[in-house]
């Protein structure tokens, strides 16, 4: 279907401003800690809201923010720090609150500083709500209790004794104040790319002809680039091999594995503390955290590693301690550091669960499988965008020029981002299955693994019957259509032919994601106006023309290849003739 060729166009594009978002957070996040800025998180969420805004301008298409932020969020899950959940949830809803500013007002510049904004309160909004899933209702009354103290110690008055009147006065000063830097964020973004970044929409491929002359005098260079091309592509398999344990993990002998069980009881004793609130005992509720706290460590990892974070530990006590004094009970002290303690090993336990493969199978039916395609994309272009961004001290300098030098890159990634497409032409009968049958073969003889499938011709006394299905990898066969039913289950009819569904789910299951798994030259004989129609192989073909790193190769007709093209954005397909030599057509398919 055109709208979810559109739809995985639109992942596309969106993995390309998550992967440059996520660049910016390995990239600047080390160096910003390095000299311990203070205020780094909200300078990096500055930084995130400038870099989609740029990118929103370059590419101004309703929903492209959220599925950045949620592609930057799922990034972020391979960071090696135990706390994860917090972190991916807050780069989530900043995508999510700055898309709702321009739902809001529009595709348009007041939409994109009102939505910047917008992502910008999320920075304190987070630090409010895990202060009150770890502390409860008591933080809010120790904060106001805080601020009431100050107010008459100093003796304030005016305007300043009015934003420290209470704690919902001092959140909305807060609120207005992280808004405004919000909006500046995304003003920076926008000034950013008035230049550059629109003109690439006309320019078109002229970053992809930059980056290759700098590739090919790169090559020609000293032996230290070739060695940081080796390190890169090191950097990009490691990033991919830790995207598939996080994603689609395999237990080794000796560890956990995983429970949905133990999820929905995680879960559900988390609503069961809510709703509690403080009131439950405290003798019971710090054996209950004792005993929970040892199981996390006994089953998780990632808990075993946070146990081991003395600073948080410490904070959390100094934090209930505080607040325990300000209350006037350190019984209430105490509960909270327990509350605090459950809460942090609840949400990092809970976070390892949700790494469980049915979880992942669940996301694919709710936002399909052009999601963790798109993903695995951007964890195999990161290294190559981080290798394009200006250096920190540099972006510092001049951040307004970094980030267009850095957008201005985008449209090369997104052409990177597809499949190669090869296009095998010719009209009916020239031989197009004949030459994929060769090529296929040709594969193999090269070392090559080659799926999918191609589509055998019966014939009988000169006249062609139907048509067989034959798988590529393993030579398995169906039958695909016939001029009569012949007893078979019929799923359509086209011109005089039926076509049959042993063939069609033979063919879905040779170009499913499982089958397909490192193979990289993927045949489909052939796409024609059963596919335009939505029909026959549309679906696969969508999900296809969203999967980097594959050779799709199509048979059409020639009547058929312009609608093609356009239908999934195939514009830059290499075509190959049937009377192609074989050959020929195979050094093409190889260097493509």
């Amino acid at each position: 279907m055109a709208e979810q060729a559109d739809r995985n166009l639109l992942w596309r594009k969106a993995a390309i401003i998550g992967s440059i978002w996520a660049a910016s957070e390995i990239v600047l996040g080390s160096f910003l800690h390095n000299i311990r800025l203070p205020f780094k998180g909200e300078i990096l969420t500055a930084i995130g809201i400038a870099i989609i805004t740029a990118g929103h301008r370059l590419w101004p298409e309703r929903g492209l923010l959220w599925r950045a932020g949620l592609i930057c969020a799922a990034m972020k899950s391979i960071s090696p720090s135990a706390n994860l959940t917090g972190p991916m949830v807050a780069i989530a809803m900043e995508g999510i609150l700055a898309d709702f500013g321009n739902r809001i007002l529009g595709q348009n510049n007041i939409g994109r500083i009102f939505g910047g904004g917008l992502a910008m309160t999320w920075a304190i909004t987070h630090k409010l709500v895990n202060y009150f899933i770890a502390y409860g209702t008591d933080f809010t009354l120790a904060i106001d209790k805080t601020l009431q103290w100050f107010t008459k110690r100093f003796h304030f008055s005016g305007a300043t004794g009015g934003i420290l009147s209470n704690v919902w006065s001092l959140l909305g000063f807060a609120m207005l104040v992280y808004f405004l830097l919000g909006a500046a964020a995304s003003l920076m973004g926008i000034i950013s790319s008035k230049s550059g970044v629109l003109e690439n929409r006309a320019v078109g491929n002229k970053e992809k002809t930059d980056i290759e002359k700098k590739d090919r005098n790169n090559a020609e260079g000293s032996g230290t680039i070739k060695t940081s091309r080796a390190e890169k592509t090191a950097v990009k398999d490691d990033l991919i091999s830790r995207y598939s344990r996080q994603f689609s993990y395999n237990p080794k002998p000796g560890e956990k594995k995983f429970s949905l069980i133990l999820l929905f009881l995680q879960i559900a004793g988390i609503l069961f503390v809510f709703s509690a609130g403080n009131k439950a005992p405290l003798v019971p509720f710090i054996a209950l955290t004792v005993a929970y706290t040892c199981f996390c460590v006994f089953w998780y990892r990632r808990a075993r590693r946070l146990i081991m974070r003395w600073g948080v530990w410490l904070s959390v006590i100094i934090a209930s301690a505080v607040m325990g004094l300000v209350l006037g009970r350190m019984s209430a002290g105490i509960y909270l550091a327990s509350r605090a303690v459950l809460m942090t090993f609840a949400f990092s336990a809970i976070g390892t669960e949700l790494t469980n493969p049915i979880v992942r199978r669940t996301m694919e039916r709710l936002f399909g499988p052009v999601f963790f395609d798109t993903l695995e994309y951007s964890f195999s272009a990161l290294p190559g965008i981080i290798a394009a961004f200006p250096p920190a001290r540099e972006i510092i300098h001049s951040p307004l020029v970094s980030l267009n030098t850095v957008i201005s890159g985008a449209p090369y990634w997104l052409e990177a981002s597809g499949p190669a497409v090869v296009l095998i032409t010719g009209r009916q009968g020239s031989g197009k299955t004949t030459l994929v049958q060769n090529l296929i073969s040709g594969l193999k003889k090269a070392g090559q693994r080659a799926g999918g499938f191609y589509a055998e011709g019966l014939w009988k006394e000169g006249h062609r019957e139907g048509f067989t299905l034959v798988r590529a990898d393993n030579g398995e066969k169906a039958p695909l259509s016939g001029r009569a039913e012949n007893g078979h289950d019929c799923v359509e009819k086209y011109g005089p032919f039926f076509f049959y569904k042993e063939g069609f789910e033979l063919g879905h299951r040779a170009l499913s994601a499982e089958a397909l798994k490192g193979i990289r030259f993927v045949f489909i004989d052939e796409a024609g106006p059963l596919e335009l129609a939505g029909k026959g192989w549309a679906d696969d073909i969508s999900g296809l023309s969203a999967t980097a790193g594959k050779v799709l190769v199509l048979c059409v007709r020639e009547s058929s290849v312009v609608d093609i093209k356009r239908k999934w954005h195939f514009e830059k397909a290499v075509e190959i003739s049937a009377g192609t030599d074989t050959e020929k057509a195979l050094k093409i398919l190889i260097d493509t």
